[in-house]
């Protein structure tokens, strides 16, 4: 897809010596999670990035001239297994996520222009690999797991079928108060007749 950049972020990926980052907005609990690609924070558009440095990875965002639905991935290395299960329950299936690909000046560690838009998608489900140390190893090495998420492309929703049904209980998981529906069951009951 074509990117629309700024000439100050056009110029700093072609110049010879290039300092790329990577910024991901991710939604997770119902709160946008900011992550980059770097350590410490990043202030960037109003927010505050958390960097995750080597222990983060981002899958290859595939391209295609043709109408398909391409994804990417987000993997999160070292991550304590006693917070696995609280992590996988805070992930939504279906959030929004974007990776931003933007470039830093290497003296002032500034951006130089707008990070452009690489990847925007949905998260899919989420996989776990947990790592247990041979206890037998003098490294010292703990117990870590590593947590993947895959992203799919908003195309691969295009093909699926409406889940959403006309009934009082399918209504009120949206809309808790609303008594639009509430008669709807009834109508299994009541034999009318028409009478032309």
């Amino acid at each position: 897809m074509p990117r629309n950049m700024d000439t100050a972020m056009a110029s700093a990926l072609s110049a010879k010596f290039l300092c790329p980052i990577f910024l991901v907005d991710l939604q997770i609990n119902n709160e946008t999670l900011h992550i980059w690609s770097g350590v410490g924070n990043f202030p960037w558009n109003g927010n505050t990035y958390t960097g995750v440095g080597d222990l983060g990875q981002i899958g290859p965002a595939r391209e295609g001239i043709e109408i398909q639905a391409n994804g990417a991935s987000l993997t999160l290395s070292g991550v304590d297994p006693s917070l696995v299960a609280d992590a996988l329950s805070d992930i939504q299936l279906g959030a929004p996520a974007t990776i931003w690909l933007g470039a830093v000046n290497e003296n002032t560690l500034q951006l130089d222009g707008a990070p452009v838009v690489m990847f925007s998608g949905l998260v899919d489900a989420p996989t776990v690999n947990i790592a247990i140390p041979d206890p037998n190893a003098t490294d010292g090495v703990p117990a870590h797991a590593t947590i993947t998420i895959p992203l799919e492309s908003k195309l691969a929703m295009l093909g699926a079928g409406q889940q959403r049904k006309y009934s009082r209980a399918d209504q009120n998981l949206k809309y808790p108060d609303d008594t639009a529906f509430i008669w709807v069951s009834l109508l299994n009951y009541l034999a009318l007749r028409w009478n032309p």
